[in-house]
């Protein structure tokens, strides 16, 4: 029987873990939007991009009006590969890497 317990991933720092599962969340809408014709449809009719990541990546320009005022964050993918993505309120760019989510 296959061992489940992944010890680099389980007992990682939490800033890590956080950016880890949020690359991971990012990979997984854009194979989803690709390969699931009901789910690109749904995503469409609502103009949602696979790129466009709302409320849960916290920004880290601390002026910006997501940390300041009660609103859900928006961020858009910049480079997939690279994994940066910029913020649709002021334009801060982040590597998936140093992410925090919101409420952590």
């Amino acid at each position: 029987m296959k061992n489940y317990y992944q010890p680099e991933i389980e007992t990682m720092p939490l800033d890590e873990l956080q950016a880890l599962q949020s690359e991971r969340l990012v990979a997984q809408v854009q194979h989803v939007y690709e390969n699931v014709p009901y789910y690109r449809d749904l995503m469409d009719k609502k103009g949602v991009k696979p790129e466009d990541i709302k409320g849960i990546v916290k920004c880290a320009n601390p002026k910006c009006i997501t940390n300041n005022e009660p609103m859900p964050t928006l961020f858009h993918v910049k480079d997939r590969e690279a994994g940066v993505i910029r913020c649709h309120y002021c334009e801060k760019e982040q590597n998936l890497e140093h992410v925090k989510l919101v409420n952590s």
